[in-house]
């Protein structure tokens, strides 16, 4: 039986900047260059699509921010997906670049893990609202 999986992201309450640890990213504020990650999201019984719908809103619409994905087995140590075509290996490029002042519902495939977390790397002071969603089999 599937069943979807649905919630607010939480701010990491190790590796994120002290002031958004174990926050909701609800209208979270993110300084430039500093990057915050959400918790680990168990996907281990994942069926092969998760969809991530984020808000930029700045004031004045001038935050920016960028967002990737972390894997991890253990969900401790994490590490951007590689891709292979023939022998070359392709680092796994960003969800998104320079969101700003805007809202996307963004539809990705599941690398294989355990776990997956977000990373939102502003490229200027940014607030973000996030949202995770995710079919599994129970």
């Amino acid at each position: 039986m599937y069943f979807v999986n649905s919630r607010r992201l939480t701010a990491d309450g190790t590796d994120s900047p002290a002031a958004n640890r174990n926050k909701a990213i609800t209208a979270l504020t993110m300084d430039l260059g500093v990057i915050t990650y959400s918790e680990a999201i168990k996907v281990d019984k994942n069926v092969g699509f998760f969809s991530l719908l984020v808000k930029e809103d700045k004031a004045g619409g001038a935050g920016d921010c960028d967002i990737f994905l972390q894997y991890s087995n253990n969900g401790t140590d994490w590490a951007k997906a590689y891709t292979t075509s023939g022998a070359a290996l392709t680092l796994e490029s960003n969800v998104v670049d320079a969101l700003q002042n805007v809202t996307r519902w963004i539809v990705l495939t599941a690398r294989l893990a355990k776990f997956v977390r977000v990373a939102f790397d502003p490229d200027a002071d940014c607030q973000i609202t996030a949202d995770f969603t995710f079919q599994e089999d129970q």
